[in-house]
């Protein structure tokens, strides 16, 4: 992606210039970026204009990620039809998607460990279950930003193996599950393409699916926690896109 405004494309010239492997893999998500639409590019440059140099793009990209992706109303710009979203077209409904979820925030919300949710799971034990999920699902804990995935079958290998959870992270990119600080209790989110167009009509989103693109879900933060992964070019298919609502 190019920016028209010379002083954000300085920016991001210098951006990709910094010494950390972190750092210009951050910009290379910008710089690799080719699906993203001239509306939403320069509806970001809208937002954006005010800043000259790298550290203030930076900035200023974070703060429109807050603002217009991960948002708790409303459609994120991902996927408003007036930005043009990257929409992946046709996609068989019955086709399934996985996504992998860190449980660490709704456990310490509703305050339940990973073994007692594990050991509710075991015994059937649904009153627990729906209890965590009825937290889990409230406003703060889930927001309405777009939500990774992938279709099932193109994971299929790396889910029959013990190291289900391992492998997935590398697979999708998941930097920011890197368990530097101990283990990071998952779980393993399976659903159709039906269940997503479905929850999209309800919300009166056109769009259900988009490719890996700019300001997209947790990459889009472009942060230290997704500098390992970066946008589908517009002539290769995708493992990886999103999905309009966590499920």
């Amino acid at each position: 992606m190019r920016f028209d405004n010379p002083s954000l494309q300085d920016g991001l010239l210098e951006w990709r210039k910094l010494p950390g492997t972190k750092e210009r893999s951050e910009a290379d998500n910008l710089w690799f970026e080719d699906r993203v639409s001239t509306k939403r590019r320069l509806a970001f440059e809208q937002e954006a204009h005010e800043a000259s140099n790298q550290s203030e793009l930076r900035r200023a990209q974070a703060d429109y990620w807050s603002e217009f992706v991960r948002v708790d109303e409303g459609v994120p710009h991902t996927f408003a039809a007036q930005l043009e979203p990257a929409d992946l077209g046709p996609i068989d409904e019955t086709q399934k998607i996985v996504r992998l979820e860190s449980l660490t925030r709704p456990l310490n919300d509703h305050g339940i460990s990973f073994g007692d949710l594990l050991r509710a799971h075991a015994k059937g034990e649904h009153g627990v279950i729906d209890a965590f999920l009825a937290v889990w699902n409230t406003a703060g804990v889930r927001d309405g930003r777009p939500a990774f995935g992938a279709f099932e079958d193109e994971v299929i290998d790396d889910l029959k193996s013990d190291e289900w959870p391992r492998r997935l992270r590398d697979r999708l990119g998941l930097a920011h599950y890197d368990c530097r600080y101990g283990p990071i209790p998952v779980a393993l989110m399976e659903y159709t393409v039906a269940e997503v167009r479905a929850a999209a009509a309800k919300a009166s989103v056109a769009c259900a699916f988009t490719a890996p693109r700019f300001s997209t879900a947790a990459r889009g933060r472009i942060s230290s926690q997704h500098h390992r992964s970066f946008p589908a070019g517009a002539r290769w298919p995708s493992t990886r896109f999103r999905t309009t609502r966590n499920c």
